[in-house]
């Protein structure tokens, strides 16, 4: 409780910075294991994955360390779309995942050279809810898809809170403007499905606007 205290006051001691953010992200689902998000064997011969674009849109805050002008505390709190693609090779069938997800990266902010910073830290992040699009004609993973449509994720399936990793590149055009990239990586597989394993893999870019 102490130490709590006096690093409270260590980071409090200059002022903080609030701001809001907005990107796009590219993401997919990594896997370790020989079969698909659906526990069905998977053949890279046939099937693809790649990656799947959605919006993130949040808040952050920049919380300088007193007497420190290179390393700060750099928190953020957002909503972000992610999931993967999967096509046939010839094109004939596609399925989207989408996923929603909450994220909290509480990240460490290094001032490198002027206007340059890098970002590094865990992120702690909960699936709210997704579901997977089909368009085409064809059978994937067990599926057979004759149309478009749509269906809702069982949650029941999923382990919603996971962890994972941030490194990212900024760069702060004026005072208050910032532009950024950043990768992201899980560390808690997705699936409940002993015999299959997901992870989230992210290239996130976008602005940043302090206040």
């Amino acid at each position: 409780m102490i130490m709590g205290v006096l690093l409270g006051g260590t980071l409090l001691a200059q002022e903080a910075k609030f701001g809001v953010m907005g990107g796009l992200n590219l993401s997919n689902l990594t896997k370790s294991t020989g079969t698909d998000l659906y526990g069905e064997e998977y053949s890279e011969e046939t099937y693809g994955n790649t990656v799947k674009p959605g919006l993130a849109l949040g808040v952050y805050a920049n919380i300088p360390f007193a007497g420190n002008d290179v390393v700060s505390l750099n928190p953020e709190l957002f909503y972000s779309q992610l999931g993967a693609k999967y096509e046939s090779d010839n094109g004939d069938v596609e399925i989207k995942r989408n996923l929603h997800v909450i994220e909290l990266p509480v990240l460490l902010k290094f001032n490198i050279v002027p206007a340059f910073h890098l970002v590094a830290g865990p992120s702690f992040s909960y699936l709210v809810g997704g579901k997977d699009k089909f368009d085409g004609e064809g059978t994937v993973f067990g599926i057979d898809i004759s149309s478009e449509g749509e269906q809702d994720l069982d949650m029941d399936e999923f382990n919603r809170a996971a962890i994972g990793g941030v490194v990212g590149l900024g760069f702060d055009a004026t005072e208050n403007l910032k532009v950024f990239g950043k990768y992201g990586l899980g560390f808690t597989n997705l699936l409940k499905n002993d015999d299959a394993e997901a992870f989230h893999s992210n290239f996130q870019i976008g602005v940043g606007y302090s206040f």
